[in-house]
């Protein structure tokens, strides 16, 4: 009887340790959102978009001390919060479209490659100006095309209403063809973006890792490590996984990579030394 009364009165005590641990977890993933961090763009972007390349990022949060640009992968400017207010240089190469706004407690140099664990909250920056000027040329082309069949036309009144119809069902296809080719060209984009931020990230980290290479048809990216890695123990592997795996979904976001994506770690003679699974668990294979 006793032993009964014991775990019974053990009940509300669990119950309620399990209502505070899911209050924290909501409370820690509420933390890490923009809004409650109070980051937000004032100068050179609204709504998350800017209608061209902006020379630099201006705006307020409330908490965190510093505010990161990153872009295509690369840091580009750490601005430290003053009486919350921030302001970083964010004039990237011309072939961005985006990048991320991320607030920290650390500050960062445009040097350094940005480690995700350490964001507060982040956000991301849509530049338009690319994909307008590809819409205002490609409308451009359609009119120079509608004036020259309506040219032809009026040349020619002889013709009959089923070479016209003829005419306009060209008219209408070669219209649509950049349509196609301009979606393909995105998706090539985009994982030629990907390519080069993976290999850029090689480059930063040229004592660990030798190469990547990625897969066309799945996006997965086998990382090669240099030969000192082999001798890195269970906790030195894990630590070194962890942020290449989440770094590599962090570039594939970037790039409009559907996430998250493969990843291996071999050794520089092929075997396993680490693996993401999609499920999220990174499984590690220590090779002393």
């Amino acid at each position: 009887m006793s032993n009964m009364f014991n775990e019974k009165s053990k009940e509300p005590m669990l119950l309620a340790l399990a209502v505070i641990m899911i209050i924290a977890i909501v409370y820690m993933g509420y933390q890490r959102t923009p809004a409650s961090f109070g980051l937000k763009v004032t100068e050179g972007a609204t709504n998350g978009k800017s209608s061209e390349l902006p020379g630099s990022l201006s705006g307020t949060v409330k908490k965190g001390k510093y505010v990161i640009f990153v872009s295509n992968d690369h840091v580009i400017d750490s601005s430290r919060v003053h009486s919350g207010n921030w302001d970083v240089y964010s004039d990237t190469d011309g072939d961005a479209t985006y990048g991320f706004l991320y607030v920290t407690d650390k500050h960062y140099d445009t040097t350094d490659y940005f480690q995700e664990k350490d964001a507060l909250a982040s956000e991301k920056i849509v530049f338009t100006k690319g994909a307008i000027q590809a819409e205002k040329e490609s409308g451009d082309n359609t009119v120079s095309t509608d004036e020259q069949d309506s040219d032809e036309n009026d040349g020619s009144d002889d013709e009959s209403t089923s070479e016209s119809e003829n005419t306009s069902s060209n008219s209408s296809s070669t219209e649509s063809e950049p349509r196609v080719s301009s979606k393909a060209d995105k998706v090539s984009e985009s994982l030629s973006a990907f390519k080069q931020s993976v290999q850029k990230r090689v480059e930063n980290q040229s004592t660990e890792l030798s190469k990547a290479d990625v897969d066309d048809k799945t996006n997965g990216v086998t990382f090669t490590a240099t030969a000192n890695v082999t001798a890195y123990d269970q906790f030195k592997l894990q630590k070194l996984a962890s942020d290449l795996f989440s770094g590599t979904q962090g570039i594939a976001r970037m790039c409009d990579i559907p996430t998250p994506v493969p990843v291996t770690l071999n050794s520089a003679n092929g075997n396993i030394l680490a693996r993401y699974k999609l499920n999220g668990d990174i499984k590690v294979y220590p090779q002393n």
